[in-house]
This record gives C-alpha cells, sequence and structure tokens, in this order.
C-alpha cells in the first residue's frame, strides 16, 4: 500500500511545475494573445509568494474542512478569501491571496466568486512612518499622491 501525499506537498508540487524561470514572459504573453499564461511562473520571488499564500490556504482548509486533494480545498477558496475580507485585511493581502490560489486552481481570480477589494493608494498602512528611508509620511501632512518616491 503505498503512501498518499499530503495536500501540502501536493500544492507545492502543482506551483513547482510551472516554474518557468529564464523563460520570456513577454514572449509567452504575446503568443497567448496578449494574456498572461496561467500555467507558467517567470519570478523566483513570485514562486516563493504563491507558495506562502497557497500553503497557508491549503493548511487552513485541511484544518477547518479535513480536505486531502486540491480539488477538495478548491471548493472553500471563495470562503478562504471572504474571511480574509470579513477580517478586514488589506486589499493587497486579499488579492494576494485570490492570485495565489488562482494560480494553483489554473483559474483566474473572479472564478471564486468573490468581489475582490479594490487597492487604493490611501489605504497603504506598511511604511507610513521612516520618511528618512525615502518613504512617505502620513504624519507630516504631505498628500501621498504628491510625495515623490526616491530610490534606496
Amino acid at each position: 500500500m503505498g503512501h498518499r501525499k499530503s495536500i501540502v506537498r501536493l500544492g507545492m508540487e502543482e506551483y513547482d511545475s510551472m516554474a518557468a524561470f529564464g523563460q520570456s514572459k513577454h514572449e509567452d504573453k504575446r503568443a497567448n494573445g496578449n494574456k498572461p499564461m496561467r500555467d507558467k511562473i517567470y519570478s523566483y520571488q513570485t514562486m516563493r509568494n504563491y507558495k506562502q499564500n497557497g500553503i497557508r490556504f491549503l493548511k487552513w482548509a485541511r484544518s477547518e474542512y479535513h480536505c486531502k486533494t486540491l480539488e477538495e480545498a478548491r471548493s472553500h477558496a471563495a470562503e478562504y478569501l471572504q474571511r480574509g475580507i470579513d477580517a478586514h485585511k488589506s486589499a493587497w493581502t486579499v488579492r494576494a491571496d485570490a492570485a495565489a490560489l488562482a494560480k494553483l486552481y489554473h483559474c483566474g481570480t473572479r472564478d471564486f466568486g468573490v468581489d475582490l477589494p479594490s487597492r487604493n493608494r490611501v489605504d497603504v498602512t506598511q511604511h507610513r512612518t521612516g520618511a528618512a528611508k525615502g518613504h512617505f509620511s502620513g504624519k507630516d501632512g504631505a498628500d501621498p499622491e504628491l510625495v515623490v518616491y526616491k530610490k534606496r
């Protein structure tokens, strides 16, 4: 009797199968009608982010619903995203989670049936202090829309 792979291992392998490091994303988009490929990940950092967010979802699905396969977990993706919205997670966080799940399931973020929050610059909360690093600070009264960012 063989050993069944965990849902986390299945997720990791699915992401790994999409690795396209060193390939031209631009060429692939041109060949695909100017649409991004749903089955490729071109950047190491993007792969790392997708894995981190996707695995967090798979662990949640395993603990909440005892899911053992990726398809079992998919039916709970909308609830997972909605919980993030209801918990007032930032629009960037929720959309990053949705992007990771969409890549895992080779679909679009809208396919989960959840109205994702809009990302607005005025809602950015990270790095609001530390203007010496070149980031804007909401405390000094400067209009965040007019602030010029400096390279580090």
